[in-house]
Parts: structure tokens; C-alpha cells; sequence
């Protein structure tokens, strides 16, 4: 992946995207312990789906500041192992740890595709908006399928294209805000193709787009109106 002229991509992550500031940004625009779009909503919505059993063990890939991987703990009595690549979200997520003190939480700092955990660790693999981050998925869901159980499940969110040629149908401006970031996109189509060429049996792929307009819409209001109230409370009147 490109590093944007940084030593590494961990270095890449907490020095612009998720620097210490943008993550209390995120975290206060997207709810406590969440950095991405939906918050605890769309948590308890895509943890539900993973059919979770007391003292079943989780792993969650791109853990974030843990938001997740609490809510799994506290509401299914579940262990959890979260993986993320960036140092500052870890140690965001470690210091929430400390102080719910849940032995059944673990975090790591490490890149997950060079991660190597023993066959068969987790009843469930749990990620949220990370595998954009990442070029070559079919060796990361290859070895999502290698870490699973026998009939472990695996729920997965991402960013996806809506076409299967790549960037031949992108806008310039879409293909530069990609080309930024260094996201790697497939289509949700692509997605099915390569979870049941690694060896996925059950496979069932959704696109939400229409839903996390929605929600984008709503946090975008919401924050608009936070803002508003905001320069209403410090706002001042100069007279003569």
C-alpha cells in the first residue's frame, strides 16, 4: 500500500487520518468508543448477525477505540480480540479497557495480513470498514476462513464500488479521493466471488448504500445543529 511519503503505513495512519484529534473528532461526532458511521447502531445491528453464543471467541479486525468489541463482551458474554494497525487507536482503545476493566477485551497493535493466529482460534471474525485498507483480500479472507472454526461465521462491512471494472467508471474526482487514501475497492459482487473461492459456504452479501445515506444524512444534520447551538452560545453582539 502506498504510504504517502511516510516510513510506513501504521505511520501514514496516526499522523493524518487517525491522529489522537480526529479520532475524538470522529468519536464525538459518532457516538462513545465508535469512529465510523452509525456508531452503536449499526454495531448491535451487524453483531446480531453473527449469532453469538456465551464464551464463544471473537476477533475484530480494524478494532478501532473498541466500541464493538465492549458491546460483544457486555451484551453476548463473548471474549473478544481486536487487531488494528494504528498505534493511537489502540492505545485509545486499552485506556477504555482499563477503565471498564472487562477481561474478556483484548486489544493488539499489528497489521492483521501479516498476522498469523493458530487454525481454528475464533467462533467469529468481525470488521467494519477496514479491508479497503487492504489490497490483497483474497490471502486476508483466506486466512479469516483458515482462523474460523468449523461453522464460524464471519460478518463484514466495507466500502465497496458499484461496478466490477474498477475505476473505468469513476468520476476524476472519485478516483483522486481513492487514489488519497489508497483504498483498494471492490464491488459487492467481487466480495461473494472471493468468500466462496477461499472456501465460505453460506455466503450473503447486501449492499446498504441506501441505509448509510440515511444514517450519513442524520449525523450530518445532527452535527450541523450541534454546530449552530455551538456559535449561538459563544456568539457575541458588538454596540456602540
Amino acid at each position: 500500500m502506498d504510504n504517502h511519503g511516510f516510513n510506513t503505513n501504521q505511520e501514514f495512519l496516526d499522523k493524518s487520518v487517525y491522529s489522537l484529534e480526529n479520532i475524538h473528532s470522529y468519536e464525538w461526532i459518532f457516538g462513545e468508543g465508535f469512529i465510523s458511521s452509525g456508531g452503536i447502531t449499526t454495531a448491535m445491528e451487524f453483531t446480531t448477525m453473527l449469532n453469538l453464543r456465551p464464551g464463544e471467541h471473537v476477533l475484530d479486525v480494524g478494532s478501532g477505540i473498541g466500541g464493538s468489541a465492549f458491546h460483544m463482551a457486555q451484551e453476548f458474554d463473548v471474549n473478544v480480540t481486536g487487531i488494528d494497525l494504528s498505534a493511537n487507536m489502540v492505545s485509545v482503545a486499552l485506556e477504555k479497557a482499563y477503565k471498564v476493566d472487562d477481561k474478556r477485551v483484548q486489544f493488539e497493535m499489528g497489521d492483521v495480513t501479516k498476522r498469523q493466529f493458530p487454525l481454528q482460534s475464533f467462533d467469529a471474525i468481525y470488521s467494519r470498514e477496514t479491508l479497503l485498507h487492504i489490497k490483497d483480500k483474497v490471502a486476508l479472507l483466506s486466512s479469516f476462513f483458515k482462523w474460523l472454526k468449523p461453522g464460524g461465521r464471519l460478518v463484514i462491512t466495507d466500502y465497496c464500488c458499484r461496478h466490477d471494472n474498477g475505476s473505468n467508471g469513476w468520476s476524476n474526482q472519485f478516483k483522486k479521493f481513492v487514489q488519497k487514501y489508497g483504498y483498494h475497492l471492490l464491488s459487492v459482487d467481487q466480495y461473494a466471488k472471493i468468500l466462496k473461492q477461499v472456501g465460505f459456504g453460506q455466503v450473503q452479501v447486501d449492499d446498504r448504500t441506501s441505509q448509510f445515506l440515511q444514517i450519513l444524512n442524520k449525523e450530518l444534520q445532527q452535527l450541523e445543529n450541534a454546530q449552530r447551538e455551538a456559535t449561538e452560545v459563544t456568539g457575541f453582539k458588538l454596540t456602540n
